[in-house]
């Protein structure tokens, strides 16, 4: 599937929540930049870590694919989030992920 097929769209929160082996580490926090009309479009770091040697880099961010993401902003339906505030910016996070992090 894509952005579209999906309902995401350029400037909506997502948590990244599956396979530390691509561009993103599990629990970032990433902001969808463009929608290329794949499966693998482009994000950029929020909070969390970007594994740049396992995504396709770019000036602006990295490709992540979506099978790997979970939107939290506005949040999918049916999602009760974390909020946490972290470097002074608030975001949030699913439980699981504020669970993982040893947040809550």
């Amino acid at each position: 599937m894509i952005c579209k097929d999906k309902g995401y769209k350029v400037g909506q929160v997502f948590e990244v929540v599956g396979n530390d082996e691509e561009a993103f580490k599990v629990g970032s926090i990433i902001v969808l930049s463009e929608d290329i009309g794949n499966t693998n479009p482009l994000f950029d770091l929020v909070w969390g870590e970007c594994r740049y040697e396992y995504g396709i880099l770019t000036e602006r961010g990295a490709h992540e694919l979506l099978k790997n993401v979970k939107r939290i902003y506005p949040p999918e339906e049916g999602s009760k989030p974390v909020e946490i505030t972290c470097e002074g910016k608030t975001v949030e996070i699913s439980r699981e992920s504020a669970k993982a992090l040893n947040l809550i």
